[in-house]
Parts: C-alpha cells; structure tokens; sequence
C-alpha cells in the first residue's frame, strides 16, 4: 500500500470511529481586547461547528488544585476531523448539557500529514 494509501486508510478508519457515536460540536472561543480606557473588553466568537466523537479518558474525578482552590474534573477526549482548526485556552463547548474546556490540541500525523485531531477536554462543572 502507498503511503497515499496509508493516509487514506487512516482518515477513513478516523471518520468510521467519529460516525459510531458521533456528537456535534459548536465551540465559543473567549478572547480579550484592549478596550482604550485602561481596561480590556471580551470579545466571544464561534467558528463553523463540526461533528466530532467523546470519550471518557479516566472514569474517577481528578483532584485538581489552583489559586481558586481545590476542585474536581473529569478529563475527556473529542476526536475530531483532520480539517477543524481548534485552539486551547478559553474554548468551549456544551454537549448535553455538559460545558468541555479545550486543554489541549494534538493532531496525530503520518508522514506529516495530520488524519485526525485527539482534544484533550476537561468537564467544567
């Protein structure tokens, strides 16, 4: 098999496993401005939605603490195609009523080129 070949395969292995429980996924991306008066305005905005696949990556709560306090979460993964451009940081989405945080982006390569995006989630509660 080509290396075209492999690719392909890959993708499409990418797309069966998102179409078995797929979910549709509108994220809100939080950014700040300089607003002129000393402070700073938020400003939200939605790229194009997709249909991606979640799941669970640890089935107990992690113990999570920062300078708010302490705190639970539960840590997901949302496959995504290999053509959504995502961010981390204040990305979101509500998928059931459930709001995801995006943690981190890994696309997953061969030979450089990417066939699917694993996205590392945290459950805000």
């Amino acid at each position: 098999m080509s290396i075209d070949g492999l690719l392909r395969a890959r993708r499409d292995a990418a797309r069966r496993l998102i179409a078995e429980n797929p979910v549709e996924v509108k994220i809100t991306q939080t950014t700040f401005v300089v607003d002129g008066a000393g402070g700073r305005m938020e400003q939200t905005h939605s790229p194009a939605s997709f249909v991606g696949r979640l799941l669970p990556t640890r089935l107990a709560l992690r113990q999570l603490q920062d300078e708010a306090g302490a705190r639970q979460a539960k840590e997901w993964l949302l496959l995504a195609p290999s053509d959504v451009v995502v961010h981390a940081g204040d990305s979101r989405f509500v998928v059931a009523g459930v709001t995801y945080r995006i943690k981190e982006v890994v696309p997953r390569r061969y030979r450089g080129e990417i066939y699917v995006q694993h996205i590392v989630l945290e459950g805000v509660t």
